[in-house]
């Protein structure tokens, strides 16, 4: 009769199905139907780790894209901030209004346009912060074009298409990925 490889004073009541070891039953656990060793069960758990984090749907693949295009696109819109920024420098400081202006709107759309690529890149690398941080972002950006086309105030239309319609596409993708990016 066999003996187990781990105890060798044992008899072996099993046979590894994976790698064919015979064990004892302290030295191995059934899963379904079929009965596997501990070390077999740890490989089986480290590549379902790596298959997980390596799945990468289409719809979270372009749910990323359009995170890249809304955070390089929030700061094309805003370029006048920018100028006025750069105004300020090449006055050497003494635009004191124009730089108050420009650092109040610069920062949170720097801030959001750095969260979209983080958020980009959360998404294609299956992060569970992902889901949660892109909901939020896409919450407060749809939140905030909202009031600014109810004020009257906004960019042009083909823009609040994409400051619309992305950040919905994005909610969409990470709703169609959400056991994906919880797991």
């Amino acid at each position: 009769m066999a003996r187990c490889v781990n105890h060798p004073d044992r008899e072996a009541e099993f046979k590894c199905r994976r790698c064919g070891r015979n064990f004892c039953s302290a030295c191995g656990e059934k899963v379904g139907e079929y009965w596997y060793c501990y070390e077999c069960l740890k490989e089986i758990a480290r590549e379902a780790k790596a298959v997980k984090h390596g799945r990468l749907t289409i719809t979270l693949a372009i749910g990323a894209f359009l995170s890249v295009v809304l955070g390089f696109m929030l700061l094309w819109i805003n370029k006048d901030v920018f100028a006025a920024f750069a105004a300020w420098v090449q006055s050497g400081g003494a635009q004191t209004t124009a730089i108050e202006d420009a650092l109040r709107a610069i920062i949170p759309i720097v801030l959001g346009a750095f969260f979209y690529i983080l958020l980009a890149v959360g998404m294609l690398a299956n992060k569970k912060w992902s889901f949660q941080l892109g909901l939020l972002l896409n919450a407060i950006l749809l939140v905030w074009k909202a009031y600014e086309i109810m004020q009257g105030k906004g960019e042009d239309a083909h823009q609040i298409v994409i400051l619309v319609g992305g950040p919905i596409a994005i909610i969409v993708s990470l709703m169609m990925n959400r056991r994906l990016l919880n797991e």
